[in-house]
């Protein structure tokens, strides 16, 4: 019986049909190992570029998001703002209403029972207020008067005529305003406090007080500014 003889070669190992299968087509035929090669790379060179593309733009709308975010600023609640007050000179009153004229515009003031007036320390009534008169409007709600005072006003000109109760007062437009004096009136010259006696033709004075109806002005306070003119 004859033997089997035994070959030096080494049978083909798993690790060698498996390099064998890649190096195949799907038709059986051996495929190159450079043509593979070459074919491969650029397509994974292309995906890692796109990748990367793709993260790169992520951080950018991310990097922009927040900063957009930040540069931003707060939005502010809408506030409604209340008008405490107003003055203005007035114009007509009645029991219920006060018009006056705040910057040559008409504004109505409504009047309840709960308006005090006042004019310098002392509190007066509703028909003390007369048109052409400054006054300073409080309000508690609305257009609804709280507190009405009676601002002091003031002229200055030359005195015309004297009289026992007042004086004609010519202004810098050449216009006459009659000044009603009283016994409360004050008069003083620089610092020192002088009598109605002290007001001639001619002299240049200033007045505070209050204007009154017809173009009349009640004086409070006369100072005389110079002697004569």
């Amino acid at each position: 019986m004859a033997g089997v003889i035994p070959t030096s070669e080494p049978g083909p190992t798993v690790g060698t049909e498996l390099a064998h299968s890649r190096r195949q087509g799907a038709d059986g035929e051996p495929r190159p190992r450079g043509r593979t090669l070459r074919r491969s790379g650029p397509r994974r060179i292309s995906a890692l570029a796109c990748t990367a593309a793709v993260a790169l733009l992520t951080a950018a709308c991310s990097s922009s998001a927040a900063t957009s975010s930040t540069t931003r600023p707060p939005a502010h609640p809408t506030s409604h703002h209340h008008v405490v007050g107003v003055t203005g000179k007035i114009h007509s009153v009645s029991s219920s209403a006060l018009v006056i004229d705040v910057h040559r515009t008409p504004k109505t003031v409504t009047l309840t029972s709960n308006t005090t007036y006042r004019q310098g320390r002392h509190t007066i009534g509703i028909s003390a207020l007369t048109p052409g008169e400054k006054v300073r409007v409080r309000f508690s709600s609305g257009s609804t008067a709280k507190t009405v005072t009676v601002l002091p006003a003031s002229l200055s000109g030359v005195v015309t005529a004297t009289a026992a109760q007042g004086f004609t007062l010519r202004g810098a437009h050449g216009t006459n305003r009659q000044v009603a004096t009283s016994s409360s009136t004050t008069y003083r010259q620089g610092s020192k406090t002088v009598t109605a006696g002290a007001l001639k033709d001619g002299e240049r004075v200033r007045v505070q007080g209050q204007p009154g109806p017809s173009a009349s002005f009640a004086a409070t306070k006369v100072i005389v500014v110079s002697g004569g003119a």
